[in-house]
C-alpha cells in the first residue's frame, strides 16, 4: 500500500450478528454483500401504480431522445465537456479525448451506437467504483459509509452532457 492510502483502508467492521470482522477477505466479503444488496435492492414499481407518474415526455420527444446521435452530436458533447475535469482512471481527461478526436472519432462513434443499439459493452467499459465517504467519526459497520459511486464508462464520459 503508497502510504498515503493506509488511512483509507478498512481494518475491521461490524457483521450483522455484531461479530468484529478484522480478515481482509472477511471485510473484503462483507462490503461485497453489503454494496450488492444496496445497490440491487429489487424494489420494482409495481405497473399498477404508473399511472400516478405524469407523462412529461411527449411520445414525439421520446423518439428524439432515442435516435441514434450523428458523429457531429457526439463530437460536440466531446468537445463541450470540461477538459480539465477529473481523469478517468485510466488517467484521461475530456482533453485527451478533444485533442486525439480525428484518431478516436470513429472508436467513440461506435461505442455510443453500439450503447444506442443495447449491444452488450465489455465490462471494463461499464464498470463503476465505489468510494466511501465516512459519515460519522468511529465507524463500526459499512451502514456509516456514504457510498459515491463513479461511473467509469467511455459512453458515461461521452454523454454526461447529452
Amino acid at each position: 500500500l503508497k502510504p498515503q492510502r493506509v488511512q483509507g483502508v478498512i481494518h475491521w467492521i461490524k457483521d450483522s450478528n455484531g461479530t468484529w470482522l478484522s480478515q481482509d477477505d472477511q471485510v473484503a466479503t462483507k462490503a461485497i454483500r453489503f454494496f450488492t444488496e444496496l445497490f440491487f435492492n429489487d424494489s420494482s414499481i409495481s405497473s399498477e401504480l404508473l399511472y400516478l407518474i405524469p407523462q412529461l415526455v411527449m411520445e414525439d420527444d421520446n423518439k428524439a431522445l432515442e435516435a441514434i446521435p450523428t458523429v457531429d452530436e457526439v463530437q460536440q458533447v466531446v468537445f463541450e465537456m470540461d477538459g480539465e475535469s477529473s481523469p478517468r482512471p485510466d488517467g484521461f481527461t475530456s482533453k485527451f479525448f478533444t485533442f486525439s478526436w480525428n484518431v478516436l472519432a470513429n472508436d467513440i462513434y461506435n461505442v455510443v451506437v453500439n450503447f444506442f443499439c443495447d449491444v452488450k459493452l465489455p465490462r471494463f467499459m461499464t464498470s463503476t467504483a465505489i468510494v466511501l465517504i465516512l459519515k460519522v467519526p468511529n465507524f463500526k459497520i459499512f451502514l456509516n459509509f456514504g457510498p459515491l459511486v463513479c461511473v467509469i464508462s467511455l459512453i458515461k464520459y461521452c454523454l454526461d452532457f447529452w
